[in-house]
């Protein structure tokens, strides 16, 4: 019998329940956290050290070139007169406090910049969709629009066919000869040429796939940067899930092959790294110190957060962007309507036209039976036997007649043309 599986599924981040299911689940994180670590330092020659303490209060780390000499680095890289390490500490703690607020500082003024061109975006589209009033059905038009419309389509057409006679007499010279079946007349690779793929002419790029990277340092420098800051990325959201899934306390410092720093820490780099130092459980005294102490690490997860909240909406604008400027560009190159009559060619002013009289026949046809009940809810306006004569010497049908193609289709010609 087949045993069914219930594939890959995605883990809810909420601490655990079971005991038995935490430790495992610890167990394997941890060694993923590692092994990620591992191919980091490799990689891009990142210096880093990591610092777990399991549910049970057990001490796990993994370091490279060593634990003791990456934090040691870390706390000392901004030295003070005194070199005690509770100043070291406070100093290194000032410093990511500014830090934070710069970093925080620089992307409230860029979400702001994001947001504004956003929303210009947006205004200009819905000017756009304003201003263009004969893109809407025609059954939402009224009668100055309709006329204005028959007239701007008289003139449209008289345009058209004056310049694809004007095309039709340029390419009635004498006929070039290529060597071709006997039907001649089409050109090698001609657009117009049935059967003509434009892709044929493209050779077909081959896909590598995803392939196994081998574990040695990065030689480019652009290429180190990009993997480094990707892998850190997702390095400090492994040590995060696993902080909310067991519930541990986690540190991680890396130095960047630009001898940069990154630290993630849950409560905070610095206690745990003075826990991990003096292998003894945080004071419970509730001290001057200790307020001071939690205030500061409080004002520091509040920066993580809304500068997490911040650069999360940040990237919304961006995407937004980007979904404005293609439908801009989508629509720019799917009208070809709207380019000037003169740089069409005659199979599309041939399109056009066909377009435009079926577009008439419909304008019309909307202005008369407007004009009708206009006139049938006046009490003393003569009306015939046969039927109200509009304004434009047509008379309107009283069949029914078939159902025609939606104005704004025209078999998709003839949106905004004017």
């Amino acid at each position: 019998m087949v045993r069914k599986s219930r594939g890959r599924q995605k883990v809810e981040m909420v601490k655990m329940s079971k005991e038995s299911n935490l430790q495992v689940t610890f167990s394997k994180r941890r060694s993923g956290l590692f092994k990620k670590a591992s191919e980091l330092s490799t990689l891009c020659g990142a210096e880093i050290a990591i610092i777990v303490f399991s549910p049970g209060n057990k001490v796990f780390s993994f370091g490279h070139p060593g634990v003791e000499t990456v934090i040691d680095r870390y706390i000392t890289r901004n030295p003070t007169q005194n070199s005690g390490t509770m100043h070291l500490i406070e100093a290194h703690r000032n410093a990511t406090v500014c830090e934070l607020n710069m970093q925080l500082t620089q992307v409230v003024n860029q979400f702001e910049i994001e947001k504004k061109r956003g929303e210009e975006l947006s205004q200009m589209r819905k000017a756009g969709q304003s201003q263009c009033w004969w893109e809407a059905p025609i059954e939402e038009l009224t009668l100055p629009q309709m006329e204005q419309l028959k007239v701007s389509l008289e003139g449209l057409k008289k345009n058209v066919t004056k310049q694809a006679q004007k095309l039709l007499i340029g390419n009635s010279g004498p006929p070039q000869f290529f060597a071709s079946s006997s039907s001649g007349g089409i050109f090698p690779y001609d657009r117009k040429a049935g059967g003509f793929n434009p892709n044929m002419l493209l050779p077909q790029k081959p896909s590598m796939g995803r392939q196994k990277i081998k574990i040695e340092k990065i030689p480019k420098k652009n290429h180190l940067q990009v993997t480094f800051s990707k892998r850190r990325a997702g390095l400090f959201k492994k040590a995060s899930e696993l902080c909310t899934l067991c519930g541990v306390e986690i540190a991680i410092v890396v130095f960047s092959p630009a001898q940069k720093a990154f630290s993630f820490g849950h409560p905070d780099v610095d206690s745990i790294m003075d826990r991990f130092l003096t292998r003894n459980p945080p004071p419970q005294s509730s001290g001057t110190h200790q307020l001071i102490e939690a205030h500061r690490n409080a004002n520091v997860r509040e920066h993580n957060m809304q500068l997490t909240q911040i650069l999360n909406q940040l990237e919304a604008e961006k995407r937004h962007s980007e979904t404005l400027n293609q439908m801009r560009k989508n629509s720019r190159s799917q009208c070809w309507w709207e380019a000037p009559i003169e740089e069409l060619g005659l199979q599309e002013l041939e399109q056009l036209r066909g377009a435009l009289e079926e577009l008439k026949k419909r304008v019309t046809k909307q202005t008369n039976k407007i004009l009708i009940e206009s006139s049938n809810s006046l009490p003393f306006l003569p009306v015939n036997g046969i039927g109200q004569v509009g304004n434009f010497e047509t008379k309107p049908e009283i069949s029914a007649a078939p159902t025609l193609p939606h104005a704004n289709n025209f078999g998709n010609y003839g949106h905004g043309i004017f």
